[in-house]
């Protein structure tokens, strides 16, 4: 199947309290404006705002977005060369695992937030940076549709990533790094003292 080279995101508005004065200054809200604006580019659009200050307010946003549209399965998002991880009230969760393991490229937005596998992640090996601002999102996806090689390089490598991180063995490997870690820190001395 050949992928739609389009940057591609369907979420909640769940990146804060949206009023009518100031949703646009969030991520998810900029990105689907860009939308908007750069149809050619970036398919994104809200499938709820769950966290909007009033009825009067929401149904000004949706009119100047052109409403929601249904959620869409990540089975869906396989259509698509280029998929959006970006920040809600915490990160993506489950998005960025399976944006990697899509063999899509990830844009990836910078983010204040963790999971235990981003350190294992690097940018233009994994996937492509975007600003936490969105700032450098048009010619990111610029970059990509004129390198084209090289962002499916990127996929790849992406893909081979997840696949030996998220492996059954790999993960528990992890767990079991993680319980022994806490066991050097809260171990029997510890609960004694408590």
């Amino acid at each position: 199947m050949e992928k739609k080279p389009k940057l591609f995101w369907r979420g909640a508005g769940s990146d804060g309290t949206y009023t009518l004065s100031t949703w646009r200054a969030f991520p998810r809200a900029k990105l689907v404006l860009l939308s908007k604006q750069l149809p050619d580019s970036i398919d994104a659009s809200f499938t709820k705002l769950p966290q909007v200050e009033n009825d009067r307010d929401a149904l000004a946003i949706l009119n100047i977005v052109g409403g929601t549209t249904n959620p869409i399965s990540p089975y869906n998002h396989l259509a698509y060369k280029y998929l959006m991880d970006i920040d809600g009230n915490s990160n993506g969760w489950e998005r960025c695992f399976w944006a990697l393991l899509s063999n899509s490229v990830l844009f990836k937005q910078k983010s204040p937030y963790s999971q235990w596998f981003y350190k294992a992640l690097k940018p233009w090996v994994h996937y492509v940076p975007i600003e936490r601002d969105l700032s450098n999102i048009k010619e990111q996806i610029a970059w990509a549709i004129e390198h084209d090689a090289e962002a499916h390089q990127i996929a790849n490598n992406g893909a081979g990533l997840g696949q030996e991180i998220f492996e059954r063995k790999a993960v528990f490997a992890y767990i079991h790094q993680l319980l022994t870690k806490y066991a050097e820190r809260f171990g029997p001395a510890t609960s004694k003292a408590l």
